[in-house]
């Protein structure tokens, strides 16, 4: 409710939306892979574009809980195709604790309200004697951190995003 300040008879009702982005989703090309093989998980953030903007978004998704080796690359751009990161690394980030997708050159990644940053993650099972061995299948989780205002933290968290189990054969 608002209210005149000088008078404070006159009242009018206001409703305020609160607008918060939602989880990511977070996909994967296969349920199975073979050593040697390539196979990619397309990442949404968020999984539904929202009115607010989201800056120095950062997505964790840490491959090293799955206990497999692997070899991993990212791309990213806009749903809206109006901008790609030609910087966007994958690698452990002090900061945070974990495994981080981001725009090393700008901080983050920055969405404009009503986008997504698609992010397409390839990967490659390693052929090594863990990934011989292990036949169990993985799961790993993501999930994304943003500021509220470009350029000053006020981290907000994301949701979390699970793929289907993912397992691997071994070599014969």
């Amino acid at each position: 409710m608002i209210t005149s300040h000088a008078d404070p008879t006159l009242r009018e009702d206001t409703s305020v939306t609160i607008q918060t982005p939602g989880a990511l989703s977070k996909l994967e090309s296969k349920s199975q892979v073979t050593i040697g093989e390539t196979f990619t998980y397309t990442i949404k953030v968020p999984e539904t574009p929202v009115g607010v903007g989201l800056y120095d978004v950062k997505v964790v998704d840490d491959f090293t809980a799955t206990g497999a080796d692997l070899v991993i690359s990212a791309t990213a751009t806009l749903q809206s195709g109006s901008q790609s990161w030609t910087s966007l690394s994958y690698g452990f980030d002090a900061a945070v604790g974990d495994y981080v997708l981001q725009d090393t050159a700008g901080g983050g990644i920055d969405i404009p309200p009503g986008d997504q940053a698609i992010i397409t993650v390839t990967a490659i099972l390693d052929n090594t004697p863990n990934n011989n061995t292990a036949l169990t299948p993985f799961i790993n989780h993501a999930y994304y951190t943003y500021n509220k205002v470009n350029g000053v933290t006020t981290t907000g968290v994301g949701g979390t995003g699970y793929p289907a189990p993912l397992l691997w054969s071994s070599l014969t």
